[in-house]
C-alpha cells in the first residue's frame, strides 16, 4: 500500500512487508492503532526490534482512513524515527446487514457488519481469515519442498460501536492473529549421507493481540474534544532451530520466546480556540511487561550459551502539546512539543516540531517543517547478556539510551486542476546518539539492523544522515481511471567505529513507482465493472560489501572486506504486476473475481 509513496521502498520478494523510508531502517516506523502504540502487526514478523512481516494481522477490510508519515511528524507521534503508521478501524454500517466472504490462495476470508437492530445506530464489524497454503500444499497447487511445512495464519478483527446522546461514542475493538512455519526434518538417516540438510528442522511461532476501548466525547459548541483508549497489547515470537540425532530425536541448537504483555493508555484533548488558534494536547503510558529467554549450542565449549533470561516490567509514557495558528487566511504555523520517558532506564527525552504552511493561492501551497524525533530499542536488546573479561554474562547495554532524528523537510504542493496535482519535497536527516559498537575496529551500527538482538557492548556514538529529493505526479480516480506516478532519489551514509563513513545498507540510491487502473462499467444500468490495475516497480539494490578473495581461501567460508563496508549494490530490482477484476451488482448481493 504505501511502498508506492514517494521515498517509501520494500524488501524485494513476497516475503516480506518492511518498509524502508528515506534510507532508514524499518525499525525507526512506529505502528498506531485506534492512537495507542501497538506491537508488529504482521504474522510471520522479522523478529526482535523488527516492524515488518509476510502478510498484515489487520485484513484491509477492517480498515477506515489512516495516516502515514514519512518526516517531521507532529508531536503526538513519539518513539519514531524514520516514519508512522498510524491505523484506524472503520465502524460497521448500521441498518440492513452485510456478509462477505472471499476465497483466494493466501487465506480465505469472512467479514459480517450491520447494526444490532434495524434502528440502532450500534453497529458491528467482524472479520476471520484463514490461510489456504496448507490445503493448496496437499492439493498439489503448490510446492513446497519435500520437507518444508506449510505457512499457516489466521486472525480474527472486530469492533463495536456504541454510540450515544449524551455521553459520547463508545467503541470495543479487538485483533489477533497467530502464525506458524518451518522446516520438518526427514527421519531417514540413509538419506542423510547424501543431504545432510534433512536432518534439519525449524519451527518459528508468532502471536499477538490487541484489546481495547475507545471514548470519544465532543464537547457542547462542537469546539473541544476528547478522546481516551485503553487497550491491552500482547506479542509472543518463539522460534527452535536444530538437528535430529542418530535415534531421531531432536538437538536444539538454538531456542528462543520473547513475550511483551502490556496494557496502553493514550487520552488526547482538541480544541479550537478560534479562527486562529488550534489546541491539541495528550498523555499515554503504558507498563511494559516481558519474559524473555535466549540460548544456543556453542559446539567450542560443548555446552549451551544463554544470550538473554530476562522477565520483569518496565514502562514507557509520553506527554505532548501542540499548538497550531493561523496567522490569516493563507499561512499556518503549527508546533509542537513532546516529552518521552523510558522507565526501563529513567530516561527523558524532550522533542519538538514546527511546521509552517504558506498557501500561496487555491492551487499552489508551499510548507517548511523541522522535527526531532527518537526511538528506543526493542528491550531484548537492553537485556541481551554480553559476555565479559571475567566470564560473566551480564546485560552491560541496559543503559543505551535512544536513537535520535533530526528532520528538515521543504516541499511544494501544485493543484494543475480538479484531477491532477504534482507535489515535491526535499529532506535532510541528521541522526545521532545512534547504538554502535564499542569496538573501534569494526562497523557496527545500528543504522544498519532491522532487527535482532547485539551480541557485544554498545555505545551510543554512532551518526548518519539521509538527503534526498521526491516527485509525485498524481491523477485522481475520475472518469473511470487513474494515474500514480512517484520517484525519489536520494542518499544515505553513517559514520561507522572506526571512524570511516560508509553507505547505509538500505543506500540502494533511488527507486520510481508507476501506477495505473482504468475501469469499464457493463450492464443496462452499467452496474457491473471490469478493471485492470497495473504497477512498475524499479529500485536500485540495496548495498552489500565486496568479497575479501584471499582471506575466504585462506578460511575456507566467505569473508567479506569490511574496509569497504557496502561499497557494491546487489542487482536492481525491477517488477511489473497486473490485474483484473470483474464485479456482478445485484440488488441484495455482488461478487467480484480477482486474477
Amino acid at each position: 500500500m504505501v511502498s508506492s509513496f514517494a521515498g517509501v521502498t520494500a524488501v524485494e520478494g513476497d516475503g516480506v512487508n518492511d518498509i524502508i523510508i528515506r534510507g532508514n531502517s524499518s525499525r525507526g516506523l512506529l505502528w498506531k492503532l485506534e492512537g495507542i502504540e501497538i506491537p508488529n502487526p504482521n504474522h510471520f514478523s522479522d523478529g526482535q526490534g523488527g516492524t515488518g512481516g509476510a502478510v498484515s494481522v489487520i485484513s484491509s477490510k477492517m480498515l477506515s482512513t489512516s495516516d502515514f508519515f514519512t518526516g517531521a511528524f507532529p508531536a503526538e507521534y513519539g518513539n519514531a524515527t524514520s516514519g508512522i503508521m498510524d491505523l484506524s478501524l472503520r465502524t460497521g454500517k448500521t441498518g440492513k446487514r452485510e456478509y462477505a466472504f472471499q476465497l483466494g490462495v493466501v487465506g480465505t476470508e469472512f467479514c459480517l457488519e450491520g447494526g444490532f437492530t434495524k434502528t440502532s445506530k450500534s453497529s458491528y464489524l467482524i472479520n476471520y481469515r484463514y490461510s489456504t497454503f496448507g490445503y493448496l500444499s496437499k492439493i498439489g497447487m503448490i510446492d513446497l519442498g519435500n520437507n518444508n511445512l506449510p505457512p499457516i495464519f489466521n486472525d480474527l478483527s472486530a469492533k463495536f460501536n456504541f454510540p450515544t446522546k449524551g455521553s459520547g461514542t463508545f467503541s470495543i475493538f479487538l485483533i489477533a492473529g497467530q502464525s506458524n512455519t518451518g522446516t520438518q526434518a526427514v527421519k531417514d538417516s540413509a538419506q542423510w549421507l547424501s543431504d545432510s540438510d534433512l536432518r534439519y528442522f525449524e519451527n518459528e511461532n508468532h502471536k499477538m493481540a490487541i484489546a481495547g476501548l475507545k471514548h470519544f466525547y465532543l464537547f457542547p459548541g462542537n469546539k473541544t474534544s476528547i478522546k481516551t483508549v485503553v487497550a491491552g497489547t500482547y506479542l509472543s515470537d518463539e522460534w527452535t532451530e536444530g538437528n535430529l540425532m542418530r535415534n531421531y530425536e531432536k538437538f536444539h541448537e538454538y531456542y528462543n520466546v520473547f513475550k511483551y504483555p502490556s496494557i496502553r493508555t493514550n487520552i488526547i484533548l482538541n480544541s479550537k480556540i478560534n479562527t486562529r488558534n488550534v489546541l491539541r494536547a495528550g498523555l499515554m503510558f503504558s507498563p511494559l511487561g516481558f519474559d524473555l529467554f535466549f540460548r544456543e549450542y556453542n559446539y567450542d565449549i560443548g555446552k549451551y550459551d544463554t544470550l538473554v533470561n530476562q522477565n520483569g516490567n518496565s514502562g514507557m509514557s509520553q506527554a505532548f502539546i501542540q499548538h497550531k495558528y493561523r496567522f490569516s487566511e493563507k499561512p499556518k504555523l503549527t508546533l509542537g512539543y513532546t516529552t518521552f520517558i523510558f522507565i526501563l532506564m529513567v530516561i527523558l527525552r524532550l522533542s519538538h516540531v514546527w511546521e509552517l504552511r504558506q498557501k500561496i493561492n487555491d492551487k499552489l501551497s508551499l510548507n517548511f517543517g523541522f522535527g526531532m524525533h527518537s526511538r528506543a530499542e526493542a528491550i531484548s536488546a537492553y537485556m541481551a547478556l554480553i559476555p565479559q573479561p571475567g566470564g560473566e554474562w551480564s546485560p552491560i547495554n541496559k543503559n543505551i539510551e535512544f536513537g535520535r532524528a533530526a528532520h528538515t523537510i521543504i516541499g511544494c504542493d501544485y493543484s494543475i486542476n480538479h484531477n491532477w496535482r504534482v507535489k515535491t519535497e526535499a529532506y535532510y536527516q541528521y541522526l545521532y546518539n545512534i547504538a554502535e559498537s564499542a569496538d573501534t575496529t569494526l562497523v557496527i551500527s545500528a543504522i544498519n539492523f532491522g532487527h535482532g538482538i547485539p551480541d557485544q557492548k554498545l555505545v551510543n556514538k554512532g551518526i548518519g544522515y539521509n538527503y534526498g529529493f521526491e516527485l509525485t505526479i498524481e491523477r485522481f480516480f475520475n472518469q473511470g481511471y487513474y494515474i500514480l506516478f512517484t520517484t525519489s532519489l536520494f542518499d544515505s551514509k553513517f559514520k561507522a567505529p572506526t571512524g570511516k563513513w560508509f553507505n547505509t545498507v538500505f543506500n540502494s540510491g533511488y527507486v520510481g513507482n508507476l501506477l495505473a487502473g482504468k475501469d469499464f462499467q457493463f450492464g443496462s444500468k452499467k452496474q457491473n465493472v471490469f478493471g485492470i490495475n497495473s504497477k512498475c516497480v524499479l529500485r536500485g539494490g540495496y548495498r552489500i560489501s565486496p568479497i575479501n578473495r584471499e582471506l575466504s581461501v585462506q578460511n575456507q567460508e566467505v569473508v567479506f572486506d569490511e574496509s569497504r563496508y557496502n561499497e557494491n549494490n546487489l542487482p536492481a530490482f525491477l517488477r511489473f504486476d497486473i490485474g483484473a477484476y470483474y464485479r456482478i451488482n445485484k440488488a441484495n448481493y455482488s461478487y467480484t473475481v480477482y486474477t
